[in-house]
C-alpha cells in the first residue's frame, strides 16, 4: 500500500505540474484532463505489464528468436533455449501500479462529477 500511495501522489503532482505547464491556469477542467492523462498512460503500463508477466508473450519472442538470425550467424537449438522468456524480464510487481492509476481515475471521476454538477 506504501508504493500505492507514493505512485498516487507522485502522479497527481505530475497532474498538477502538466496543468499548470499545459495550461498556464490552474482550473478543474486542466486537472481532470492531466490527471486522466497520468492515470490512463500508469493504467496501460500496469495492464501491459500484467500482460508481458503472464507469459503472452514467450511463444511469440521464441519463435521470432528461432527464424532470424542474430548478427548475421544462425542460432542453434541450445543458444535459443537458453535465453530467458520475456515473462521473466518483467520482474517487478505491478499492482501497486495498477492501483495508483485506479486510484487517480477515481480522482478523476471525482472532479468530473464536480465540474458537470
Amino acid at each position: 500500500m506504501k508504493k500505492s500511495g507514493i505512485i498516487f501522489l507522485s502522479g497527481l503532482a505530475v497532474s498538477l505540474i502538466g496543468c499548470l505547464v499545459y495550461y498556464k491556469e490552474l482550473s478543474l477542467l486542466g486537472m481532470i484532463n492531466s490527471t486522466f492523462m497520468v492515470g490512463g498512460i500508469l493504467l496501460f503500463v500496469s495492464l501491459f505489464g500484467t500482460v508481458a508477466q503472464s507469459g503472452f508473450f514467450d511463444a511469440a519472442a521464441y519463435g521470432m528468436r528461432r527464424t532470424f538470425r542474430i548478427q548475421g550467424k544462425d542460432m542453434d537449438k541450445k543458444e535459443v533455449d537458453e535465453m530467458r522468456p520475456v515473462s521473466k524480464l518483467i520482474s517487478f510487481s505491478v499492482a501497486p501500479l495498477l492501483f495508483a492509476s485506479l486510484a487517480l481515475l477515481g480522482f478523476m471521476l471525482i472532479g468530473l462529477g464536480l465540474y458537470y454538477t
